[in-house]
């Protein structure tokens, strides 16, 4: 017969053989449960450097042009002589810094395709230290969720729709700054009683 001290040491081990089995499945359900995010890729690379100038333009030779002066104050360069909408610039350029990339293709297609030949849009980043950043902007790719561009050297890549075109608007409608309407053109009469 065995004794009762046996079975006292035997069902303690039982116990501490399920407590390894609980942890071992807890700690594998956890694992489980953490999906590592993907390292966030941007178009452009600026090494911590801040813009001082953007260029779009077009094939057909159309351009706008804006850069920021010493004092820290955007200008237009194109269209010349108007005044600049600093607003709308500093949110373009903010934009165009962190211009995310949804994909990378290391097979380029026919450029045609892609509306790449030639590019619909050419955007120009020059930064502090004089460095030129250019990309390309092609079409919309086929689920219209972003664009095809291309920058020399560098794979295809698929850039984030919306935001692109948020850097765009400035070339589609060029930041220049509207008067302000003084407080008698407000209230003055559009027609008679």
């Amino acid at each position: 017969m065995i004794r009762r001290s046996t079975w006292i040491i035997f069902g303690i081990f039982i116990l501490l053989i399920a407590i390894v089995l609980i942890w071992q499945r807890v700690q594998e359900n956890q694992q489980a449960q953490i999906i590592p995010t993907p390292a966030t890729s941007f178009l452009f690379d600026l090494a911590g450097k801040s813009i001082t100038g953007i260029v779009i333009s077009s094939p057909g030779g159309h351009t706008v042009s804006a850069k920021k002066t010493s004092d820290g104050n955007w200008i237009l360069d194109e269209p010349a002589g108007q005044p600049a909408d600093a607003g709308r610039i500093d949110a373009a350029v903010g934009t165009a810094s962190g211009l995310q990339v949804l994909s990378t293709l290391n097979k380029v297609g026919d450029l045609e395709t892609l509306g790449l030949n030639p590019a619909s849009y050419q955007i120009e980043l020059i930064l502090i230290d004089g460095t030129r950043l250019h990309a390309f902007v092609g079409g919309l790719t086929p689920t219209q969720s972003g664009y095809n561009v291309l920058i020399e050297g560098q794979p295809l890549k698929i850039v984030e729709r919306y935001s692109l075109e948020e850097v765009l608007s400035l070339f589609n409608d060029p930041p220049i700054l509207q008067p302000t309407p003084s407080k008698g053109d407000l209230f003055q009469p559009t027609g008679q009683p």
